[in-house]
């Protein structure tokens, strides 16, 4: 089986297996006091046992970037139609989103705050 270049990443720049994708994301940032252009292509794989997201980000160039903007399209359109796998993704964000306490967001922006005043 042929693998997309989203997969040939993963394989190749990241610790984790194909199997593990969720989503990625490209980014186009001004770095150097907005003297330079810099790409970045951030892959998700689900979440660790903690429930915290899991995400490996690489630089990549303008060409690339360009490039993996389709590739990344594609590679989650198919993730889309695998139904098993996307509600084990829905399953997971279910999980997570039951598991949040705005109490306790509260109380951590309160402190932030204190401390910066």
């Amino acid at each position: 089986m042929e693998h997309s270049i989203i997969d040939n990443i993963i394989v190749n720049h990241t610790p984790y297996d194909i199997e593990s994708y969720t989503g990625a994301s490209l980014q186009s940032l001004l770095t150097n006091k907005l003297t330079k252009l810099s790409f970045k292509l951030t892959i998700f794989f689900g979440y660790n046992a903690s429930k915290n997201s899991v995400s490996h980000t690489i630089e990549v160039t303008e060409k690339q970037y360009t490039t993996l903007a389709k590739a990344i399209v594609s590679k989650n359109k198919d993730l889309l139609n695998n139904n098993k796998k996307f509600n084990e993704i829905m399953l997971n964000c279910f999980e997570k989103s039951n598991a949040y306490n705005w109490a306790n967001t509260a109380t951590k922006i309160e402190n932030l705050y204190k401390a910066f005043v």
